[in-house]
């Protein structure tokens, strides 16, 4: 099994936060995180598995994988994701009226988890549409990585949570 570390998947190595569109042909085998992953699906389907319960994936889902959990993606078909890898600890600074909201609860609080043991929930097209621009936004700022980008894409990043 391999196991994948936060400083391997950034680009940057004085930012503990990786940013990636994929478009993948073949499946994700079995890894272990050393890091928290968001995937975002764009469109297509696949079956991911977290800690060994698998359960399908489509347009509109978003899941989070903890640190630690094993973690891998088959039966990809047309998939096109966005990955997002960060450090947990990047969400204390996060402010306290976001705790409240219904996505951030559902991903990211201890007794959100739901009967499968994963932290998931399912965007409708018009939310999916809202957050397309948003999160091109991020590629954009992590790819050209401009002075003040640190801020910007996780100032993006806690929008879109």
């Amino acid at each position: 099994m391999r196991y994948v570390t936060l400083s391997s998947m950034t680009r940057y190595d004085d930012f503990a936060f990786s940013f990636d569109y994929l478009k993948p042909a073949n499946d994700f085998h079995t890894h272990i995180h050393d890091y928290t992953e968001m995937g975002i699906i764009l469109s297509g389907s696949a079956v991911n598995s977290i800690d060994g319960k698998e359960y399908p994936i489509g347009e509109g889902d978003v899941y989070v994988v903890e640190k630690g959990a094993t973690h891998e993606i088959t039966q990809i078909c047309g998939l096109e994701l966005i990955n997002i890898g960060f450090n947990a600890n990047a969400l204390r600074k996060i402010g306290q009226d976001l705790l409240t909201m219904p996505g951030f609860y559902a991903l990211f609080m201890e007794s959100s988890k739901s009967k499968s043991g994963t932290r998931k929930m399912h965007l409708d097209n018009a939310e999916l549409k809202h957050i397309r621009p948003l999160l091109f936004e991020m590629l954009q700022e992590y790819t050209d990585s401009m002075p003040g980008f640190h801020t910007a894409l996780i100032s993006c990043f806690y929008r879109l949570i």
